[in-house]
């Protein structure tokens, strides 16, 4: 762990390490500063959200509804269409046939420049197995995973009775560890971070 006192700190460190320079950098949305700092150090950012998060009106699963509840959906979620903070499969799919082009994945929960839609633990794990099947690493913004831990539990039938530490830690589980911003809002969070042995 190398704590920071900013999460733009933290990106320009990871991305300086990564050497990102002449190559993409893949999302489901970058934060703005996340953005900023892929492009300063010449990488290429390439926000790839699913279709659905582009209609704010839509009744897409996860979606808050006017009475403001969250709407439930039976059954798992697909991998491919979900909620409006997950990346397109298919394009991610896509880039990653050239992996020499792609430094790397950052999935960002919840999708905080895509309005703060949730992602779902089906579609996190699915960009994890195409990462590592490429060899392209995946980092997980996880600035605002309490938050999209509780979408997850409302909204995935799956984990309608894991409690929202359960969902985190399988959240966490999916990939290397994260970086996040824990003065901005992970304190603010009433869960712990999982830490791996």
């Amino acid at each position: 762990m190398v704590p920071t006192h900013q999460g733009r700190a933290a990106e320009r460190i990871l991305f300086e390490s990564l050497d990102v320079r002449g190559r993409r950098v893949l999302s489901n949305t970058l934060f703005d500063t996340t953005q900023a700092n892929c492009e300063a150090n010449g990488g290429i950012a390439t926000n790839i959200p699913v279709g659905e998060a582009r209609q704010p009106s839509s009744t897409f699963p996860f979606k808050v509804s006017e009475a403001g509840s969250v709407s439930r959906h039976s059954g798992p979620c697909s991998h491919r269409r979900c909620a409006q903070g997950n990346i397109d499969l298919d394009a991610l799919a896509g880039h990653l046939r050239n992996p020499s082009e792609v430094a790397c994945c950052v999935f960002t929960v919840t999708n905080n420049s895509g309005g703060g839609q949730p992602a779902t633990l089906a579609n996190i794990t699915a960009a994890s197995s195409l990462c590592r099947a490429a060899g392209v690493p995946i980092i997980l913004d996880a600035c605002r995973f309490a938050e999209n831990a509780w979408f997850i539990k409302q909204g995935e039938a799956h984990y309608a009775d894991a409690s929202i530490p359960q969902i985190a830690r399988a959240m966490f589980d999916v990939r290397p560890p994260p970086h996040c911003c824990a003065s901005h809002h992970l304190l603010n969070q009433a869960i712990s971070l999982p830490t791996h042995p």
